[in-house]
């Protein structure tokens, strides 16, 4: 059996493992494809792993044909130099967070403005958010020292006191940015994690909330969900096939036909959907 791992949005590995092996390398066309082979006792499957920038894995059970393997990444070279390429386009449109009045950020897909307010004489005033409206406007959250930090309309404003040193302050306000993600985040999918489960007629499963680099979402082998809590920056129907597709593996621990059968079933133009994440999902860094 032959599996194949790539850059999907939900199992990206983050470094070469490690483990026994050695170094190999296939000619396709014009290129040489150098990869590394890491053999295990306990396999029993051939799997390939690409690793950003431009790592590759050939992870094989002990003793497995060299010849089979080069095979095997002969064969896959277009899918393997296809997604290399994304990967250096991804960081190409690497995004670099300074956390200073101006930056751009967003929530539900919608561009939004962080404004630092510095307050002088010692004051320590908050945010007054009265009169935000909409979906995209929320309550101020509380920060330290009584400051809040709080969305209207297009401008998420953070009050910083006025005694900090430039790196403090950039701190605090990372610091405080992140928090609001979380407490936004955390409420808006426990809102959709409800929808599904109504949906799918199960009771609403536990889920967390975290800060994670690669996975938009994970459903664990006792059904606890995990959620990146940057997936609140992308829009509404964007985070519904997240939500969904993680449901979904309560039924199908895999990625098989029957999963994505499901999938499809509750959510038909899902492939859109995932289409549209993957393609914008480089902006939603924090």
């Amino acid at each position: 059996m032959v599996i194949i791992v790539g850059m999907g949005i939900f199992s990206i590995p983050a470094g070469i493992g490690s483990g026994s092996g050695r170094e190999d390398s296939v000619r396709y066309g014009d290129r040489e494809l150098f990869y590394r082979v890491t053999y295990s006792k306990k396999r029993t499957t051939l799997t390939i792993v690409l690793h950003r920038p431009d790592g590759i894995e050939v992870k094989a059970p002990a003793g497995y044909p060299l010849s089979s393997i080069r095979t095997l990444v002969l064969g896959k070279s277009p899918w393997i130099l296809k997604k290399l390429a994304c990967f250096a386009d991804e960081a190409s449109r690497t995004v670099v967070r300074n956390y200073a009045s101006g930056e751009l950020f967003y929530v539900l897909g919608q561009g939004i403005t962080l404004t630092i307010i510095r307050e002088t004489g010692g004051s320590r005033r908050g945010f007054d958010d009265r009169g935000c409206e909409g979906d995209i406007c929320d309550r101020a959250v509380p920060g330290a020292a009584g400051t809040r930090i709080a969305l209207c309309k297009t401008s998420l404003t953070v009050p910083v006191p006025g005694n900090l040193t430039d790196q403090e302050t950039r701190d605090y306000v990372k610091a405080m940015v992140l928090s609001w993600y979380r407490e936004t985040a955390t409420r808006i999918l426990r809102e959709r994690v409800q929808f599904f489960s109504s949906v799918l007629g199960i009771p609403v499963p536990a889920f967390r909330v975290r800060n994670i680099r690669r996975r938009w979402g994970s459903c664990s082998a006792d059904d606890h969900l995990s959620f990146n809590m940057r997936l609140v920056m992308a829009p509404k129907d964007q985070i519904d096939y997240v939500v969904l597709h993680e449901m979904c593996h309560i039924f199908h621990k895999d990625h098989q036909a029957g999963f994505w059968a499901a999938v499809g079933r509750y959510m038909p133009d899902y492939r859109e959907r995932r289409a549209a994440l993957r393609r914008e999902g480089w902006r939603y860094v924090l």
